[in-house]
């Protein structure tokens, strides 16, 4: 291939002495029908401004790849046809330049021109942003790359609406799922009484000294809706997995155990303060120490969804359940699913 057929005006930067051409590596030349196909996407507007060499490089190879699974005929540019692409094909052939670092928004240009050309489906097109954006999120965290590299505006959508789902599910596992999410409401939870049905007669001694010791911290240092969401919670436990109130262990840190579950996912307590108010806690209950390995056992005993935070911003723990949930928690989940649903940008 002549360096002539490499670039067109504006993607010449020169050559770094130090690293072999990919072209060179990977085909010797390209196809006239590849050549042209380059020239007419160079002169459209979905080339990306300015790439440089190594965006020249990564349109090399998806031409060139385009050249062996079409064999001739004509290219589909899929989903599944561009999962293979950069997942496969690409990371095998490229080792040791930015072409891989370009290759995404220069391939979202390129596909986005050739259904363009083509008149594709526009679904097809989603789905092939979100197949480039998917990929490069989990070989590398994120497709963007602000400030080194040209941000196509395909794929930004794509990123957005990837990030906006992945917000929206992870709201959804503090309350139940999606569609307790959407019907959530901030009633304050009632004042009521423990249900005792269900659980276990061996245990009924030991659930009553739990609930006697949370009722009356939740009386002193707490309210009514804490108290009650403390109740379920240690009913739910004790019909779960009541081999926890069978175990020769302290009942006080069981009970506090208990009331930092409930604390922490109500934004109550929360243990990213370190000791302080994890302590104080403990406090209330005339405990010292035990308290949060014993939560962590409880919030399994209940099939407590696992959760992660996002970005800089620390969550509390899921329940899985909006039920366990105070007013004043359910009123901030509302608030960000709401927030999220209208965010332009959420970084």
């Amino acid at each position: 291939m002549r360096d002539e057929r490499w670039w067109s005006e504006g993607w010449a930067r020169g050559w770094d002495d130090g690293v072999s051409r990919p072209g060179e590596r990977v085909y010797g030349a390209l196809s006239e029908e590849s050549e042209n196909l380059r020239a007419e996407f160079l002169a459209s507007d979905d080339a990306p401004y300015g790439p440089g060499k190594c965006a020249g490089c990564a349109l090399d190879l998806i031409l060139g790849f385009a050249e062996v699974v079409s064999l001739g005929g004509p290219m589909l540019w899929d989903a599944r046809v561009v999962g293979h692409l950069v997942r496969v094909w690409a990371p095998g052939i490229v080792k040791d330049c930015g072409a891989l670092e370009e290759m995404p928004t220069v391939l979202a240009g390129f596909v986005r021109f050739m259904h363009r050309r083509e008149d594709v489906d526009p679904l097809t097109s989603q789905e092939v942003a979100r197949t480039i954006h998917e990929a490069v999120r989990d070989g590398r965290g994120t497709v963007m790359r602000r400030g080194t590299a040209p941000v196509d505006p395909w794929l930004r959508e794509e990123e957005l609406r990837d990030y906006r789902d992945r917000a929206r599910d992870a709201l959804a596992a503090f309350v139940g799922g999606p569609e307790a999410l959407e019907a959530l409401d901030t009633e304050p939870l009632p004042d009521e009484e423990f249900r005792w049905e269900g659980i276990a007669e061996d245990i009924f001694a030991t659930v009553a000294q739990y609930l006697s010791l949370l009722d009356g911290v939740a009386d002193e240092h707490l309210d009514v809706e804490h108290r009650t969401a403390m109740r379920r919670l240690l009913a739910r436990i004790a019909l779960a997995d009541p081999r926890v109130f069978r175990r020769s262990s302290s009942v006080v840190r069981g009970a506090a155990a208990v009331a930092l579950v409930v604390c922490e996912a109500n934004d109550t307590i929360a243990s990213r303060r370190q000791g302080a108010n994890v302590a104080v806690l403990a406090g209330w209950f005339g405990t010292d120490g035990g308290v949060a390995d014993r939560a962590r056992i409880y919030e399994r005993a209940i099939g407590a969804p696992s959760t992660a935070s996002y970005g800089f911003k620390w969550t509390p723990p899921a329940l899985g359940s909006a039920d366990l949930l105070i007013s004043a928690r359910r009123a901030a989940i509302i608030e960000e699913r709401d927030s999220n649903d209208a965010s332009d940008d959420p970084y």
